[in-house]
Order: structure tokens, then sequence, then C-alpha cells
């Protein structure tokens, strides 16, 4: 790996830029830089290119609006991930498990279509197994994956990812 592909931390939070400040703000910036750091420099720099802005969701929230790609992007061409405010309670560790799966969902999607969450339990396997041989972990249990893999097969039903 050559050294100059692998950004430092503080270079690598100077790329990820905040239009809003308070702590949580703060702590999801760190969890997105810390999961940047641990991907090899190659998907690194393809999750970089592909996901435009970070978005902390919640009803007791506005959106804040994380941007981890070079300021030239416009929303037209953005994909946006969206991370639930509620996530928030839960530990550091799970959270970057969920923000790597979320960047596999992204870097899973073939150009032209939408990105895989929410479509099913195939998906969301692919996204943990790339997540997963990242270091990461898996954002869904076993028996998650079978309760999902279970109601696409019911007729009428449609699984919906986190």
């Amino acid at each position: 790996m050559n050294r100059q592909d692998v950004p430092n931390r503080d270079e690598l939070l100077d790329e990820i830029s905040v239009r809003s400040a308070n702590i949580e703000d703060d702590r999801l910036r760190e969890l997105v830089a810390d999961v940047y750091l641990r991907l090899p420099s190659r998907v690194r720099r393809k999750a970089m290119k592909k996901i435009s802005f970070w978005l902390l969701a919640d009803v007791a929230f506005p959106e804040h609006v994380y941007i981890p790609v070079p300021p030239k992007a416009t929303a037209v061409e953005a994909t946006f991930v969206v991370i639930p405010g509620e996530f928030l309670k839960h530990s550091d560790r799970s959270l970057r498990t969920t923000i790597a799966h979320e960047v596999a969902h992204i870097l899973l999607t073939k150009k032209g279509e939408a990105p895989g969450h929410g479509k099913g339990a195939e998906d969301e396997l692919a996204a943990d197994d790339l997540c997963e041989s990242w270091g990461f972990g898996r954002a869904y249990s076993k028996q998650q994956i079978q309760r999902m893999q279970l109601s696409t097969r019911q007729p009428g039903r449609r699984c919906r990812g986190v």
C-alpha cells in the first residue's frame, strides 16, 4: 500500500465538513472518519467519490449534513446516506458497523440503479458480507436475515431494511 494513499485522521476529518455544530454531529463525523480510515485505500477512494452526503436525521434534530467528497458535487448527482437519530443511542462500535454497512450498499450498487438498501434480505446479506470482510462485523444477526427472507417470500409483503 502506498503511504500517500493513506490519509491521517486529521486530513480525513478536514474532508468531512459539518454544516451544523453540536456534539452528535462531531460524533458522527468522527465515526465516519474512523470507518473510512479502516477501509482499504481503493475502497475508501471509491466510497468518498460516490457518497456525497451523510445525514443525521431525527424528529428531534434538523438534518445535519456531512460532505466527504470534493465540494464540486451537486445535489443532482449526490448520494445521500441517512443515519436515523435513534441510532445515536448505540455504541460507537455498533455505529461504525452501521456506517460500514451503508458504505457497502453504495459500493454494491450498479451504475444507474438505486442503492440496495431496503430491497430485501439478499441485498442486506451482501452488504453485511462486504462489511464483515472489511473487519467491521455484521449489522444484522442470522435471525434478522432469516426473518427478512421469510417476509419477502410471503405474498403481498415486502421487506424493509434498517
